[in-house]
């Protein structure tokens, strides 16, 4: 949910959970419980035709940068996280 809020932050026309519930109830996103966050997945079919749509309205690029964005900064922060005072010395967990 956080990187599906991250990407479509600045998208007009309605709320991100709202668009997610609806990809959800018409079956293009699969919902999976993980503990206690959520997983959403999706064919790879739906997945190529919604790269399709985004790059015919020249959106993919866009969209595809805040993708990436989203995920370094989520590796940034795990990374400080596993080096950072919170870990003790000679400790891997």
């Amino acid at each position: 949910m956080d990187a599906v809020e991250w990407i479509n932050n600045d998208r007009a026309g309605g709320d991100s959970l709202e668009s997610l519930s609806a990809l959800v109830d018409g079956s293009l996103i699969q919902e999976h419980d993980r503990g206690p966050r959520a997983w959403f997945t999706m064919l790879a079919t739906v997945r190529e035709y919604a790269r399709e749509q985004l790059s015919n309205t020249n959106e993919l690029a866009r969209y595809e940068e805040r993708h990436a964005t989203f995920y370094v900064r989520l590796a940034a922060v795990a990374g400080a996280e596993l080096i950072g005072p919170s870990r003790k010395r000679g400790c891997l967990a």
